[in-house]
């Protein structure tokens, strides 16, 4: 246990894990033809780009971990602290995810993964802030994702539209 009222480092590594290897099931899923049809992810983000959106946010935390470990991060410095700072950073994800096949959106989000998984066990002291930023973007994200891309491989609710 770390000493933060009983939150354990194991188990929340355990959760990633096990939300990693269900989002690989559904991703493993889904048609190579299909990875840039609308989905049901608002504003009907293809399967590149939600994996693109989902691999920015883990190499951010991958970031705000090292930075914890290494004893430089700032809060009151972080833009991740701006209000807008997470509507600017998802609007760029559709562009970004254009720019790549389905093959590098699956290495970037493996890569981004393994890099956040390094900075959280990197940490000495588990913080409210290191548990928040691993848990939000990998175990929590994933569920997220994971659900809409299900539904929307499974054909129980129509793409969003784009339009």
């Amino acid at each position: 246990m770390d000493g933060m009222g009983g939150m354990d480092r194991t188990r929340l590594l355990d959760d990633e894990t096990a939300g990693w290897v269900v989002l690989r099931g559904v991703l493993d899923q889904i048609p190579a033809e299909r990875w840039r049809e609308p989905t049901v992810i608002p504003g009907g983000w293809s399967v590149v780009t939600t994996t693109v959106h989902l691999a920015a946010w883990l190499d951010e935390c991958g970031r705000v971990l090292e930075a914890m470990a290494g004893g430089t991060w700032d809060p009151a410095t972080e833009p991740s602290e701006a209000p807008d700072y997470v509507e600017r950073v998802n609007a760029e994800h559709p562009a970004r995810a254009a720019a790549v096949t389905p093959y590098e959106a699956e290495a970037a989000v493996a890569a981004a993964r393994e890099r956040a998984r390094r900075g959280f066990e990197r940490l000495g002291e588990l913080t409210p802030e290191a548990w928040s930023w691993f848990e939000e973007s990998g175990p929590m994200h994933y569920a997220e994702h994971v659900h809409g891309l299900a539904v929307w491989l499974e054909g129980t609710l129509p793409p969003v539209s784009t339009a």
